[in-house]
C-alpha cells in the first residue's frame, strides 16, 4: 500500500502571519539560509510537491508552527 500525500496548511499559515509568498521565501532566506522560490511554495501550496524536511523545518522556525500541523492526512 502506498502513502498518501497530506493536504498542506502552509498556505493557511502563511496568510495568518500576513506574509505573501516572496516574503515568506525572503524570511526563509534570512533565517535559515535556505532557497526556496515563490514557485516552490506555490507548488507545495497547491499540493503539486511535498516539502523536503529541511523547508519544513524553515517553515516551522519562520512561521512559528509545530512541523506537525502543516500537514493533514488521510484517514486510511
Amino acid at each position: 500500500m502506498a502513502l498518501d500525500h497530506g493536504e498542506c496548511r502552509l498556505q493557511e499559515y502563511r496568510i495568518k502571519a500576513k506574509l505573501t509568498q516572496l516574503e515568506l521565501s525572503t524570511k526563509i532566506r534570512k533565517k535559515c539560509g535556505l532557497d526556496v522560490s515563490v514557485a516552490e511554495i506555490a507548488h507545495i501550496e497547491n499540493n503539486r510537491r511535498p516539502m523536503s524536511s529541511l523547508t519544513l523545518r524553515a517553515m516551522s522556525v519562520v512561521l512559528k508552527v509545530p512541523m506537525e500541523k502543516f500537514y493533514v492526512w488521510p484517514n486510511t
